[in-house]
């Protein structure tokens, strides 16, 4: 017997196949086989196989308690998101002036998060684009007078993978002791001072516009 002819009766038997008369059916299995008709497709398909199936009571097997349970619980992690917590961020955005040039403007921005994190940037003004700068160094002193703390911080500024100079800031809370810039290659320090905000608009944000 051929192997096809083996493949075929291995498949009527689990109704996936209808032969037509002539094709190596036994006509007496045939006969015997009510759900085998006299002519029709080789391969009748899946409807046709749900339909043996249901009316043999062989259709599927409802899903028992643990299987419904797991399958709830993946459907859930599925959809859902994680939802991670951001730390709440204090951004202090200040606008100073060069020392001797009251028209020359920059821009500083501070930002802290409640988990310590630091960062700062500057810009010119009427620049869209902030440069990060690198903490390089920080410092806290106590001040027995005030009951506050002044912080001393150094900051690099990185442009193409070296260090151009340095920004060095003294606060006292929110209040800027100084602010200053050190140039690597010649030492040359510039100083900062706050820019006025005319009813309080920040000259800065005004020339950026």
């Amino acid at each position: 017997m051929s192997i096809f002819l083996r493949s075929a009766r291995v498949a009527i038997r689990h109704g996936a196949l209808v032969p037509m008369q002539g094709r190596g059916v036994n006509p007496a299995a045939a006969a015997s086989n009510p759900e085998i008709p006299d002519g029709g497709p080789i391969c009748a398909g899946l409807e046709r196989k749900t339909a043996i199936a249901d009316r043999q009571g062989q259709g599927r097997r409802p899903m028992n308690r643990v299987s419904k349970i797991a399958f709830g619980v993946a459907v859930s992690l599925l959809a859902s998101r994680p939802v991670l917590a951001e730390p709440a961020a204090d951004v202090q955005t200040r606008c100073f002036r060069f020392a001797g040039q009251p028209a020359k403007l920059m821009q500083l921005r501070l930002v802290g998060t409640d988990d310590g994190n630091e960062s700062a940037f500057v810009r010119d003004a009427g620049s869209h684009a902030w440069l990060p700068l690198v903490l390089s160094r920080s410092k806290s002193t106590p001040m027995a007078d005030s009951g506050r703390e002044q912080l001393d911080e150094e900051w690099l500024e990185v442009v193409r993978d070296q260090v151009g100079g340095r920004y060095l800031l003294s606060m006292m809370g929110a209040e800027v002791l100084s602010f200053d810039y050190v140039d690597r290659k010649t030492g040359a320090k510039t100083e900062f001072t706050l820019a006025p905000a005319p009813r309080g608009v920040d000259p800065c944000e005004s020339k950026s516009r």
